[in-house]
C-alpha cells in the first residue's frame, strides 16, 4: 500500500494468507484512522485496532479512512479452499 498521507502507518493493514482464505490484520493505531470491512450486502463491521478478520467471498474488501473519509478501498480476489485441519484430515484419510 502505498500513501501520500502521513497519518496512515506502514503497518495500517497487512493481508496475509491463511487457511480457507486470506486475513486482514488491522495495525494502524490512533491518528483518526479507521480500517473496515466491507460486506456484499453493504454492511461495514469496523476492525479494532490489533486485530484480525477473516476475509470472505461475501466480504473481500477493506477499507482505510481517515475522520470518516476513505482514502484506500482494497478489494481481494481469492479462491476458497478448505481449512488447515480439513486438509490434514483428507491427507490422513488418503493414506
Amino acid at each position: 500500500m502505498v500513501t501520500e498521507n502521513p497519518r496512515i502507518s506502514r503497518n495500517a493493514l497487512t493481508i496475509r494468507d491463511s487457511g480457507p482464505g486470506p486475513v486482514g490484520f488491522r495495525g494502524q493505531r490512533g491518528e483518526g484512522v479507521s480500517v473496515a470491512l466491507l460486506g456484499a450486502d453493504g454492511s461495514v463491521t469496523e476492525i479494532p485496532e490489533g486485530t484480525a478478520v477473516n476475509l470472505t467471498s461475501d466480504a473481500s474488501r477493506i477499507a482505510v479512512a481517515i475522520d470518516g473519509r476513505r482514502e484506500l478501498v482494497v478489494e481481494v480476489d481469492f479462491d476458497p479452499r478448505p481449512s488447515i485441519k480439513e486438509r490434514q484430515d483428507q491427507s490422513s484419510a488418503s493414506l
